[in-house]
């Protein structure tokens, strides 16, 4: 049992550039790869990283990428990790840094992976994209799109000063190609002058669209099987409406997450100070996840919702006055007692593991463990929930 970690979930092993590397080779090995990012060396130490977000950059400078090295334009200071961080703090991390690659780096300086979007959309759980049915609730309106004509020059200036990842290249309204990140380093990795190359030469074409009343879930699986990162939105007339990115979905999935889980523990605590005597039962029996209730310093089990009773296959007769830490496989009494005291303190906590009877098919889980108070005692709640469907259905390739 242990919290899913950056090294659980990241991508390794990691391509690396020595620093004195030109520009072009590397853009040309990221082409090859199909990969986002490089990680800079010198002396086998990590230094820096080169993304396609630093390729735009180049393009915009109208350097000659043969005349720079990765390490002249590289992205530094390195924002790295260490293996054993929590992925939702390393995720957080990345949103407040506002970069998209995390190197994962051990005690002794040596890489040990890269986290990009796609590992943390893996772990982040889909399941509450079923709150927003259509494509239009998720996607983004800033949307900057150009005519074909226009020179792909200008385009990687907008991308470089307004920070997109993208443009859209249309006719009239109506998506005709894309122009992207990767684009551009398959284009400048090849020498392509883009100064007055128009963009109807050098998009992607024909471009992947979906209506704004398409299903969510469709348009994931989509996304996921074509490896796509993002799609043009169009409204019933075929004019571009907004995009839909996997930039979006992992904020949003993320932001859920965390929402879902206060929720819980928010309304678990409103009805015990009403309801006391209750212990909330009519929320306990209604809820998708796991509840359980327990004392703080035995564990011991004072309530239980029916989902607890459906997944160990017993009574809750029988369930009642065991202690949670004997159905959490590997949770020591002491490990139980580190925990209470860290939500006793404040700090709620959140860890995966596998929750039934020892010996028996245990069940992959995440635990939030939160104290709630209800005079005179104090109570630990559990919210258990159930994580199969996350390592089993729409896992997204890392890119």
């Amino acid at each position: 049992m242990s919290v899913l970690t950056v090294a659980d979930i990241c991508t390794y092993p990691v391509e690396t550039v020595e620093c004195d590397t030109s520009v072009r080779e590397a853009l040309r090995r990221m082409g090859r790869r199909r990969i986002s990012a490089l990680v800079v060396v010198r002396d086998g130490k990590p230094i820096g990283i080169y993304t396609e977000r630093n390729a735009v950059l180049v393009a915009h400078s109208r350097k000659l990428p043969d005349d720079l090295t990765v390490a002249e334009v590289m992205g530094q200071p390195l924002l790295s990790v260490p293996p054993e961080m929590d992925y939702r703090v390393a995720y957080q991390l990345s949103q407040d840094e506002r970069v998209r690659h995390l190197v994962v780096i051990d005690a002794q300086g040596d890489v040990r992976g890269i986290v990009t979007e796609a590992n943390f959309l893996n772990h982040l759980g889909y399941e509450y994209l079923v709150n927003f049915k259509e494509v239009g609730a998720v996607m983004t309106r800033n949307v900057v799109s150009l005519p074909g004509d226009a020179a792909a020059g200008d385009a990687v200036d907008l991308m470089a000063v307004r920070k997109f990842s993208c443009i859209v290249v249309v006719d009239g309204q109506r998506p005709v190609g894309i122009l992207s990140e990767r684009d551009l380093v398959r284009l400048i990795g090849h020498g392509l002058a883009l100064e007055e190359t128009p963009l109807r030469e050098i998009m992607s074409s024909p471009v992947r669209s979906v209506t704004l009343t398409h299903d969510l879930i469709k348009t994931v699986q989509l996304m996921e099987k074509e490896s796509i990162r993002r799609l043009v939105v169009v409204d019933e007339h075929g004019q571009v409406a907004g995009l839909v990115t996997r930039h979006d979905l992992v904020k949003m999935l993320y932001n859920r997450h965390v929402e879902h889980l206060q929720e819980v523990i928010d309304r678990l605590r409103k009805e015990l100070s009403v309801e006391p005597d209750r212990l909330y039962h009519h929320l306990l029996e209604h809820s998708v996840d796991l509840i359980a209730v327990a004392h703080v310093r035995t564990g011991r089990l004072i309530e239980v919702n029916a989902r607890v009773t459906e997944v160990l296959g017993c009574p809750k007769e029988r369930v009642l006055g065991l202690r949670l830490q004997d159905l959490v496989d590997g949770m020591s009494q002491q490990e139980w007692e580190s925990r209470a005291a860290d939500c006793m303190a404040g700090s709620d906590s959140l860890f995966t593991a596998s929750f039934g009877f020892s010996g028996e098919n245990l069940l992959p889980v995440e635990i939030s463990l939160s104290r709630v108070q209800s005079a005179p005692n104090d109570y630990l709640v559990a919210v258990i929930r159930d994580i199969v469907p996350l390592q089993s259905e729409l896992e997204f390739s890392s890119i």
